[in-house]
């Protein structure tokens, strides 16, 4: 019995340093991201910018995911950790079925929020520039060196994110 007591506290720490570790890697996965979205933000309207309206549009939806997907993951470490395959690539850890969202939703109410706003997105008519973007963004973005700069800089940031080990939850 005397045993038992020292290996227990020993695994909840273990666990819990796995979880706070986990925890952080994606919370630098999720900056990473709002960077990414920010700065080619930034890149679109510095050469176009009559596409502002549509381009943050646009940056706004994207960064709503992130913070739905950055709360989800807290809260399946919290709840269901084994739903979070950590054996991937941080950008593959978990899929959200629209059961576990919905799940999530009714438990928390932050959630609930995000998860309401990223619908909401979801369902909006089109911009009137939506397409016109896309186009801009094949023809004059993704082209130039700026861009590619901000691409590889983005993937960099994310390989050495994955290149993080955690101990095992």
């Amino acid at each position: 019995m005397r045993f038992i007591f020292p290996l227990l506290i020993l695994f909840c720490s273990n666990a819990s340093f796995g979880n706070t570790c986990l925890l952080e890697k994606y919370e630098l996965f999720s900056s990473a991201q709002i960077k990414w979205q920010n700065d080619l933000t930034t890149l679109i309207t510095s050469k176009t910018p009559k596409m502002q309206d549509v381009a943050n549009l646009y940056r706004d939806e994207q960064l709503a995911y992130i913070a739905k997907d950055s709360l989800a993951l807290k809260l399946l470490l919290k709840d269901s950790p084994s739903k979070v395959n950590t054996n991937e690539k941080v950008n593959m850890w978990f899929q959200l079925d629209n059961y576990v969202q919905e799940n999530q939703a009714n438990k928390y109410t932050t959630y609930n929020k995000l998860y309401s706003n990223v619908l909401a997105n979801k369902h909006r008519e089109d911009h009137p520039d939506g397409d016109r973007l896309r186009e801009l963004m094949k023809t004059q973005i993704m082209p130039t060196n700026e861009f590619k700069i901000l691409l590889a800089n983005f993937m960099n940031s994310v390989d050495k994110i994955n290149s993080i080990v955690c101990p095992a939850i």
